[in-house]
């Protein structure tokens, strides 16, 4: 309630908030823009609208009334999704999966898989097992700021973490187009 108190339905806000609506899903969201420019607090909200849909639909059709705003009367917003938050630029995490395998609530499991598999990234196959048990938004801020501080081990046997990086992004993004109906990506980026 604390993050719709000081919200206000900017044309950003509903742009975000209908990406993630049920009649629109099925693309990975970038949101780009400068420091300062609001994407934190608008990822916030997309968070608290997987977290909490009907929440956000009331504050969105309290505005509609205000606004006269058919658009936002109408929100209907998906549900049963786990989202899954996390500010990338704080360098918590070395690899993007450990995310997941950290806060998903099958994480532990399916993270014990990947490890068993010995691959180097987690398989396409493994996270949509992992997301048809527990529909999963992930909203990543920061990303690029995440991916410019990652490099390569030096050597030809030295990790290649940018390479890994790439490839999941890759995968995360098809799996959201693929699978709407288990995953969701949410990222933001500076122009």
């Amino acid at each position: 309630s604390e993050i719709l108190e000081i919200t206000y339905p900017t044309s950003d806000v509903q742009k975000a908030l209908n990406t993630v609506a049920v009649t629109t899903s099925g693309k990975p969201v970038v949101m780009i823009g400068q420091r300062g420019s609001g994407k934190s607090h608008i990822m916030a909200l997309v968070h608290n609208a997987f977290e909490s849909p009907e929440a956000v639909e009331s504050w969105a059709a309290g505005w509609a009334q205000r606004l006269q705003s058919p658009k936002l009367a109408g929100m209907k917003l998906q549900r049963g999704f786990k989202p899954i938050s996390e500010t990338l630029s704080n360098q918590e995490y070395p690899v993007l999966w450990d995310v997941l395998f950290d806060k998903h609530p099958k994480g532990a499991y399916y993270g014990g898989r990947f490890k068993e598999s010995g691959s180097l990234i987690p398989a396409k196959s493994l996270l949509q097992d992992m997301f048809a048990e527990q529909k999963t938004a992930l909203i990543l801020d920061e990303l690029q700021t995440w991916y410019d501080g990652l490099h390569d081990e030096p050597g030809p046997s030295g990790k290649k973490r940018l390479q890994w990086a790439f490839n999941f992004i890759q995968t995360l993004s098809e799996l959201a187009e693929d699978r709407p109906d288990l995953f969701c990506l949410v990222v933001s980026v500076r122009d």
